[in-house]
């Protein structure tokens, strides 16, 4: 492997497979993403499949798939270079909001030719379609990212990655086995789809078909409550998740009917949507560079991370809502003054009580 050298300008933040960074990359001054792997995960992986996972995904042209560049040691510490966005992952961007029905399902277009471009060129399918491996730019480009790094994970990996993290509301069932169709990755975008028009994550995956179907059920139900979809999106998602893989349709098929259906919906394209959001993050939010000790920099774990947000994020209006009354604080309860009724007879009597006491007393000090 080569020994690139790099410098260091803030870290991006953590996920299941390791800590981000932006770097330069000293030898041509190219500003890229670098991710340092976690050691903990790399017992089983071919890290030389690995790099030919990379290569291939290099040749693939399409406009949602990231060039990720090259695996290395630097610094004793095993990294992934792609190449870097300003922006934000597409679970930032959606957060607890809803986006409009058009840009949802051109988003779900894009990811999903993505997908099968990828497919095309390589015969390789991502493993581990979720919100985080999804990133948004100012511009509204989408980007697919960590393909190489699913596809290089033997069984234990993808098994603890999987089960462990947040992918699991998005996997197939068939990947509880360890199992891979070519409809796997279809599956993972229509729960997208439904999570990106609700806002509901969905719950982990269960190997149960009744279980499984009960969750789903209730998924698709709530997209027939959303105003401004087109008519039969609700069945192509319906079909697309289906518990048996066979009886998925095909991506391509899926594609051809996002296609038709997406003119049909309501609201702001993606790119109108997204790129104030993205644009009004980037620009509220202050880049806190880490220190580069010259060491490892997975012992940079604990620094600050990139971005402090200064203004709670505008993610749409449930979002706003919930962040303003975060802020606010809670109002305190108010005090109720408990007037005692005690009849006046009864405080007579204690008053009599108390002087005949006093003067016991006195008589008792005075025979002393």
């Amino acid at each position: 492997m080569t020994q690139p050298d790099y410098l260091v300008h803030a870290r991006l933040g953590s996920g299941s497979t390791g800590a981000n960074f932006r770097v330069t990359r000293r030898e041509d001054g190219c500003q890229i993403a670098l991710k340092v792997l976690h050691n903990d995960l790399l017992d089983g992986v071919d890290l030389q499949h690995m790099q030919k996972a990379i290569d291939a995904i290099g040749k693939v042209k399409h406009a949602a798939v990231a060039s990720e560049m090259c695996l290395s040691k630097w610094r004793g510490d095993l990294v992934l270079t792609r190449q870097f966005y300003q922006g934000v992952d597409l679970g930032t961007l959606v957060g607890s909001s809803v986006m409009a029905p058009r840009a949802a399902l051109e988003a779900a277009f894009e990811v999903g030719s993505g997908l099968q471009a990828v497919r095309d060129v390589t015969g390789f399918s991502h493993g581990d379609l979720k919100p985080s491996n999804i990133f948004v730019d100012g511009q509204g480009g989408l980007y697919l990212v960590d393909f190489a790094l699913a596809r290089a994970a033997t069984n234990q990996m993808e098994r603890t990655l999987t089960m462990l993290h947040t992918s699991v509301g998005f996997m197939p069932p068939e990947r509880i086995d360890n199992q891979e169709t070519d409809t796997s990755d279809l599956y993972s975008l229509a729960l997208l789809t439904i999570w990106m028009l609700t806002g509901k994550i969905p719950k982990r995956t269960s190997a149960n078909p009744k279980r499984h179907e009960e969750r789903r059920r209730t998924l698709i139900d709530g997209l027939y409550a959303i105003p401004g979809l087109p008519e039969g999106l609700g069945s192509l998602i319906d079909r697309a998740t289906a518990y048996e893989a066979t009886k998925r349709p095909q991506m391509t098929e899926f594609l051809d009917a996002l296609a038709v259906l997406t003119p049909q919906a309501t609201g702001t394209d993606f790119k109108g949507w997204s790129s104030p959001i993205v644009s009004g993050l980037i620009a509220e939010e202050v880049e806190i560079p880490i220190t580069d000790t010259g060491g490892p920099l997975s012992n940079s774990a604990g620094q600050t991370p990139k971005f402090v947000p200064q203004h709670p994020t505008p993610l749409g209006p449930s979002r706003a809502s919930r962040v303003q009354s975060r802020a606010q604080p809670l109002p305190k309860p108010a005090v109720k003054t408990v007037q005692p009724n005690i009849p006046s007879w009864a405080v007579a009597l204690v008053g009599v009580g108390m002087i005949l006491l006093a003067a016991a007393i006195a008589a008792s000090i005075l025979i002393q």
